[in-house]
């Protein structure tokens, strides 16, 4: 009876079916030498290449931790925060050019001196009339949080 004996790779890229860039598989050593090496998919796990990997991952974390607590810090303000667009309008208050999420993002990004992804500002669609609105703002799933935009006539 002959015994399984796996060779350990860190993938370097996605790999359908077997995992995401930075996990350790055990796969069968022509798999790992002719497919997943060859291809320059993964590498073969090294204690050396294992230490730098854990280090990489902790920085990645903290890294994470320091965004995370501004999120959540941005979102405290969020409440206080009150931006104002001036756009042309026609007389019936609808405007020329709608005011998108690329405009309240870099001018949140401002006000909060941090930059606001624009994909973190949730519009259906761009803001196309006067008056006071609501918009909110998605950092993770559990972060979130709204804040009020006027748009006034020129």
């Amino acid at each position: 009876m002959e015994v399984y004996n796996g060779m350990k790779v860190i993938l370097k890229k996605e790999v359908a079916g077997l995992g995401h860039p930075g996990e350790v598989k055990e796969v069968a050593p022509g798999y790992a030498r002719n497919f997943l090496m060859l291809r320059g998919l993964a590498e073969m796990a090294t204690p050396e290449k294992l230490e730098q990997l854990e280090k990489q991952q902790e920085k990645k974390q903290k890294d994470f931790e320091k965004i995370h607590q501004k999120w959540q810090d941005i979102v405290k303000m969020l409440p206080n925060i009150h931006l104002v667009f001036k756009r042309k309008a026609s007389k019936l208050g609808k405007l020329f050019a709608g005011v998108g999420a690329d405009h309240i993002a870099a001018d949140l990004s401002t006000k909060v001196h941090y930059a606001v992804d624009p994909v973190s500002v949730i519009l259906s669609k761009p803001i196309k009339s006067l008056g006071e609105h609501t918009v909110k703002v998605v950092f993770s799933p559990n972060l979130e949080g709204e804040f009020h935009i006027t748009v006034l006539s020129e």
